[in-house]
């Protein structure tokens, strides 16, 4: 619902950062109009029973205050069970992109419960948000890393010894790179290994893709 919400710049309304203004304010009806729309897209996202605790209220944030109230401590056995599941998550019989989208979908979660405040910042964030953004990521990192196979272990090792370690995204690009190549049948010849060079240019090839999507999107994390 965060992301729903997110998605359609509504957040504040949830969030407390967007309160209401006096009706005499030119704003307030704008503002009543959209805190209309987020209350009913509450309630519909709510099973029958829940939402006949919460239908008397006209106020999205307190509609929201309510539930979190509520239903906080069911959230923090959540976060046990996915943090649980990430830790033992391995690739077994999985492809590179089963396994990464497993993954992805745990993480997708757990920011739903624990998000990292939104920051402004330039290319570079040095930031205490961006510093706690970069160390969840890593986190990530290690933990696909850690599941693999075995026989993604010379390519694992290779990227554990770079520096600085590359994005999450830009590792998976690399893994099915390497999983196309053990599984490539071309002149019969031995499925062969990437190589630190490559994946030093893979990177790059990554970062400089990701640069540009960056400066097409604008500063704002």
């Amino acid at each position: 619902m965060r992301l729903a919400l997110k998605f359609k710049n509504k957040l504040q309304f949830i969030d407390g950062t967007l309160t209401k203004p006096e009706e005499t304010d030119p704003n307030f009806l704008a503002w009543e109009k959209c805190n209309t729309y987020v209350v009913a897209w509450l309630n519909l996202s709510l099973s029958s029973e829940i939402s006949q605790s919460v239908i008397w209220n006209e106020n999205a944030y307190d509609i929201w205050n309510d539930l979190k109230h509520i239903y906080h401590q069911g959230d923090i056995f959540r976060i046990v069970d996915l943090e649980e599941e990430m830790y033992t998550s391995k690739q077994g019989e999985l492809s590179i992109t089963a396994y990464f989208t497993k993954l992805r979908i745990i993480w997708e979660e757990l920011e739903t419960f624990l998000p990292i405040p939104s920051y402004v910042c330039g290319v570079e964030c040095t930031c205490d948000l961006g510093v706690m953004r970069k160390y969840r990521k890593q986190r990530q990192l290690v933990r696909l890393l850690r599941g693999l196979n075995e026989e993604y272990g010379t390519v694992k090792s290779q990227i554990i010894l770079m520096a600085p370690l590359p994005d999450v995204n830009a590792v998976f690009g690399m893994l099915t790179q390497q999983q196309r190549q053990f599984y490539s049948l071309d002149n019969g010849e031995p499925r062969a290994l990437i190589s630190s060079s490559d994946l030093i240019e893979n990177e790059k090839h990554f970062q400089h893709q990701n640069a540009n999507g960056y400066r097409g999107r604008g500063h704002s994390s």
